[in-house]
Formats: C-alpha cells, structure tokens, sequence
C-alpha cells in the first residue's frame, strides 16, 4: 500500500477539516507533523485540534528553529509548522522522523524543484577539483568536510538530489529521503495532476494514490471520510462566477508588443512603468474596477508578476496585490472582485529540466491550478459569487474550459 495518500478536491470541499478530524482520532502516541505555507495556519492548527501542538521557535537555549524541531522530533511532539521550514530539513532531522515514525500532513502541495543560477567556470571548478560528479544523471558533494568560496553550491547539491540543466544551471530537488522518512503522509491540494510535485513523484518513482473528500452533515456536526478520487462538481461553482467579457479586453491585442501570448512573465519583466503597454492595461484595469463594477479598493484583490506589479498597479485596487500562487490562506475571502494580469506559464528551466528526465509537465494544467487556487482566495471559497477580469485570451479560456468541465 502507499505511503502517499494525495487528497485532490476542490477548494472548501473540507480537506483541512478532514485533517483535523483525522489527526483526532489517530491513537495518542501518533507522532503527527503538519506542514502548512503560513504561520496563520499553523496557529490554526495549533488551536483548533485538540491534540497538542507545538512551532518550532528560535531561542536564545535552542538555536535556530532547525535546531528546535530536532528537538521537538527527539521528545515525540505534534509540529505544527511551515513550508519554509520544511526544505531545510537536513540528514539529521530526516533520520529522526524516521526514527519516530512520523505522518506528515502536508497543506498544498511544497516547491520541489529549483534552479540555481552557476557560472560555467564554477561548474568546471567543482568537477576540475573532484569537489562534485555525477551519477545517474545527479550532482554527487564528493567533500564533505569542504569549507570555503563554493559552500553555497555544496548546499545544494549535497542532498544528491540536484542536477545540472545547462552550463549556467543546476537544477535543486527536494532530497526524495524526506518524504521517505515519514510513516505516512497526506497532501491536501487540487488540481495535483497540474503541479511539479506530480512530475517529482513520478521522477523519483515513489507511488501515490489518489482520495477526494465526501461530508456527512448530521446537523450538530460534520463527518468527513476519504472516497475514491471523482473530479468535483463544478455547476454551483460556476453559477458563482461572472467572467468579464468587454472591450477592455481587447487591450492585450491592440496596443504595441502586446499580442496573442500576452501577459507572460518575459514579456511583463520588460514592462517599464509609464510605458504604452503599461498604462493600457492599467487603464483597462481601472476602467472595469471603477466604471464596469463600480468596486471599492477593498472588495477587489489583483495579482500579475511582481517584477510588473509597480508598472500595473492603479487607482481604485493598488492596494490589493497578492502573489500569483497565493495558496492555503483565508484572508481575501471577503473579497469580490478579481482581476488576474497574468498569462502564466510554467517555469522555463522547470520545464525543460522535467523534459530531460522524459517527464511532461502538462503547460495548461499547470498555469490553470495557480489561477483556481489564486481565484479560491476570494468570496467563492464563502460561496458567495465574485467577478473576475482575465485580459488573457489564453488564461479566461482555461478557465472556461474548466467550468465547463473539459479540462
């Protein structure tokens, strides 16, 4: 049987409150970490389940909470704590959730892989002084009593789980031992097959299943159990969703180096501020926040690349920034008004770097989950009915799709 269990359903299906049934009614001496983006959703945890959790925290006795958690993990306590956290679990702290036979309960799915910029001269370096090698495709730290200039590079690849892209690029995986320490683990996302962690799982052979989550309302309470994986039922969802279609639009065709692939993170990084490009998709923004839904600043959240944010933001939402990939928080959720400047695709290096490996990260899937779950940070997820502007053709059309169910 799998260790893995990825619990794939839609937003506000009841996936964190299925965890904090299940973390209930696990025996006392269960040794349970769970693992959430923020530190809101750890005092979440911390507060609603009634088993004891405890944050690692940075202390004058303890150290750094990497030091911390070692000690917590040695001591048998519930965790609650972060996925920024999480990354930086060195071979020590793997071997003692291995030791203690931890479940892990992973809230949205965690980055996995990354690239790391490397001069081709470094790269030369480090293999010229046996410092590195590679095996099977991965980088291998030959030295690792090695102090000096290219520590930082050391780690990286001492987990044996990073790889050379290019001349320029080393590619960082998560090391696959940390998912292996664990006794078990559940993850609790949506649209999994559109995420790197898939292609991960997939590139160090480690088997998964697939649940969604079904409620039983008896009227003082709620039960939630895991079902064989069904895709969700979107028409409630979508009666809840008005796309804007106008003019404003078209802006994305008619002014200047704007074109059918617009709004992608190249052409955005190019944006000057007060350029033509700019001040139309500004201009279109304010027009449909201000005149089409006559919405006030804080009833709209807006999101594009960050390196574009300055050059877009305009009156009437500048204010309500978030991140493209915003996950796994509750924060807008009275937020009714949505506008997404953004044609996202995958990373580039991410991409080819899976493509190397003969593993396709599916582009369309990929870009619609970020979108999904950016637009669930809004009202929807209260099942109240928002309104979203996507300038994007490509963008509006997957979300389409989506409603539609096609996708």
């Amino acid at each position: 049987m799998s260790k893995i269990t990825v619990i794939d359903d839609i937003m506000g299906s009841g996936k964190t409150s299925w965890a904090l049934q299940m973390m209930t009614e696990l025996p006392a001496k269960s040794n349970i970490m769970f693992v959430t983006p923020f530190l809101n959703e750890v005092d979440r945890i911390k507060n609603e389940c009634i088993k004891h959790f405890i944050d690692p925290i940075p202390d004058k006795g303890l150290g750094k909470k990497t030091e911390h958690i070692k000690k917590l993990i040695k001591n048998g306590e519930n965790i609650a704590t972060t996925h920024a956290l999480f990354k930086k679990f060195d071979t020590e702290t793997i071997q003692l959730i291995k030791e203690n036979n931890y479940i892990l309960i992973l809230d949205e799915v965690i980055d996995v892989v990354k690239p790391e910029n490397i001069t081709e001269d470094d790269l030369q370096i480090l293999f010229d002084h046996n410092l590195i090698k590679t095996e099977n495709n991965r980088l291998i730290w030959l030295e690792t009593s090695y102090r000096g200039r290219y520590e930082k590079y050391k780690e990286i690849i001492q987990g044996n789980s990073s790889y050379v892209l290019n001349r320029n690029k080393i590619i960082w995986t998560l090391p696959p031992k940390v998912f292996e320490a664990f006794k078990e683990t559940f993850i609790l996302t949506y649209y999994f097959e559109g995420q790197y962690l898939k292609n991960y799982f997939d590139l160090y052979n480690m088997s998964y299943k697939k649940k969604s989550i079904q409620s039983f309302d008896f009227g003082y309470y709620t039960k939630y159990e895991l079902i064989d994986y069904r895709k969700p039922d979107l028409s409630q969802i979508a009666k809840l969703i008005t796309v804007y279609e106008g003019k404003h639009n078209d802006v994305v065709k008619t002014n200047g180096n704007l074109g059918r692939d617009n709004l992608t993170f190249t052409q955005l990084s190019k944006m000057e501020k007060g350029s033509k490009e700019a001040k139309a998709i500004k201009n279109a923004t304010v027009n449909v926040v201000r005149t089409e839904w006559k919405a006030k600043s804080g009833d709209v959240i807006w999101t594009t690349s960050k390196g574009a944010k300055e050059a877009l933001k305009g009156q009437g939402y500048a204010r309500s920034y978030t991140s493209f990939n915003l996950r796994a928080t509750n924060d807008y959720r009275e937020r009714k008004h949505c506008c997404y400047l953004l044609n996202k695709f995958p990373n580039l290096d991410v991409f080819k770097f899976f493509e190397k490996q003969e593993l396709i990260v599916n582009s369309d899937l990929n870009s619609l989950s970020d979108m999904i779950q950016w637009i669930f940070r809004s009202a929807i997820r209260e099942g109240n009915p928002i309104k979203v502007y996507i300038p994007s053709d490509r963008m509006r059309n997957l979300l389409y799709d989506w409603l539609k169910g096609e996708i």
